[in-house]
């Protein structure tokens, strides 16, 4: 139960090659079975964890997420395989759930990748990842006398492994309900908005630091190790029991992974939507006008290194901007009245001075023998980028923003997604994406589609060729969740 201890999240997977986020990786060859077999979802009653092996659709229309077996939490770590399958899982209803979002739906499929210079598109030629990096979470939020409070929706998109996106999902929700349980929260009140942003900047900090400490231990064990086989006489690894997340004691011959995440809440308490943002996983609120025309009415922000704010901070702490190629962009570290540098649209950033051996022993370089970079400006976790700890070259502190919905008439939807949706888009531009995704989504409602149906039309990136680019060869991690209000 959430109401107790905080679940313990899984171990980190072994070392394996990077996402595109840090570094091109070559996914490992299917290992699915060619009669394309279901298996049973499992549930763990002590983590209450759901892990629907080979189920690719989670679709929700009652008014409560709650599922059988599974007391007040709605948790959901899924990992796809390549075929579409929807749950049958029945859903208990809630007779304290009151004006709220009733209708959503979610799909996540696991990213792949094509062979090279080939342009066949049948499943049995998709090369996938050995595991989906995103994780995500919907729970409703309960006061300490056990009624309805807000219900909770949690997008996390790793990068470089799961670990980090599977932390926060696992702590994040529990979190905040702590945070409102016994508050007020007339958000009406200035005041009361500018407390929770407060209390969401130092939430998300607080688990990005335990996090970050327990790679830190981790690294510097594995460093240990090294320097122990090679010298005698060095001297013994003394761990800080604070912040050791898994037991490694089996395991100090493999080195450990140095991962991020991003992370997206959105609230719906009351009659208010709070949207917390931290990296380039996006939501956007649209709306269907007098001229029953789709809009968009609200959008997050990514948070990229084109952006002026951030690109400031990053330098000035000890980052550098590069090219796809590695090669140094120039950068004029004079503030300016602007949003954005049109120079750093595709940049990734790296640490400067890289030359010695940091205490930690996180590597500078890649096994392709690049260094390490990133393309997002704002994450969780990502230790390399946060050896210095009163001068973090990437930080993780969120956008938080209130919007006042009223009253729910079906005449708007939330998109949430990870970026593996929108990185294959025809658009560049994200306003342009943006819209041409809301003008999609809203005609197909128009035309009497589900919620469900939808969310797997969005997820069909090869199929739907006048939103999605004609062809890639790297499919990235998607989920999407679509929510009716």
């Amino acid at each position: 139960s959430m109401n107790t201890i905080p679940p313990t999240p899984p171990p980190d997977p072994p070392r394996l090659a990077k996402d595109k986020k840090r570094s091109p990786t070559k996914p490992s060859r299917p290992t699915t079975s060619s009669r394309g077999t279901t298996k049973r979802i499992t549930i763990d009653s002590d983590v209450n964890v759901i892990t629907a092996k080979k189920i690719k659709i989670s679709h929700h229309t009652s008014p409560i997420i709650n599922l059988t077996n599974i007391e007040h939490d709605s948790q959901f770590l899924i990992e796809p395989s390549l075929k579409k399958k929807s749950t049958s899982t029945k859903y208990q209803p809630s007779e304290d759930y009151v004006n709220g979002p009733k209708s959503f739906a979610i799909i996540q499929e696991t990213g792949y990748s094509y062979p090279r210079l080939s342009r066949l598109r049948r499943s049995e030629h998709r090369y996938p990842k050995s595991k989906c990096e995103d994780a995500f979470c919907v729970k409703d939020l309960r006061r300490s006398d056990g009624s309805f409070m807000a219900r909770l929706f949690c997008l996390a998109d790793g990068h470089g492994g799961s670990g980090c996106s599977e932390f926060l999902i696992s702590r994040m929700p529990h979190r905040i309900q702590e945070l409102l349980q016994d508050h007020p929260a007339n958000f009406d009140n200035k005041d009361e908005q500018q407390w929770f942003r407060e209390q969401m900047e130092h939430l998300v900090r607080q688990l990005d630091d335990e996090y970050v400490e327990a790679k830190r231990v981790e690294f510097r064990r594995w460093k240990y190790q090294r320097e122990k086989q090679d010298d005698s006489n060095s001297i013994p690894f003394v761990e800080d029991e604070r912040f050791i997340i898994n037991d490694q004691s089996d395991s100090d011959s493999i080195p450990p992974v140095d991962d991020g995440s991003t992370i997206i809440i959105n609230v719906f308490i009351n009659d208010w939507l709070i949207n917390v943002n931290v990296g380039d996983s996006r939501t956007f609120l649209a709306c269907r006008g007098k001229n029953n025309k789709w809009s968009v009415e609200f959008a997050s922000e990514d948070h990229k290194p084109y952006l002026e704010r951030l690109a400031l901070k990053i330098y000035s702490n000890g980052g550098i901007f590069v090219d796809s190629n590695d090669d140094p962009i120039k950068f004029d570290p004079t503030p300016r009245q602007r949003r954005t540098r049109p120079s750093l649209k595709n940049a990734r950033i790296r640490l400067k001075g890289q030359e010695d051996e940091n205490e930690d022993g996180v590597p500078y370089i890649n096994d392709t023998g690049k260094y390490w970079s990133i393309n997002v400006a704002a994450t969780c976790g990502d230790l390399l980028f946060k050896l210095n700890r009163s001068r973090r070259v990437i930080d993780c502190v969120p956008d938080v923003t209130f919007r006042k919905l009223g009253k729910y008439g079906g005449d708007r939807f939330l998109l949430i997604s990870s970026d593996g949706l929108f990185d294959h888009l025809k658009e560049s531009r994200i306003d342009e994406q943006n819209n041409e995704v809301a003008k999609f989504i809203g005609g197909l409602l128009d035309n009497g589609e589900s919620v469900m149906n939808v969310v797997k039309k969005i997820g069909s990136r090869e199929k739907y060729t006048t939103l999605f680019k004609d062809f890639s060869q790297v499919y990235d991690d998607i989920t999407c969740i679509l929510i009716s209000l």
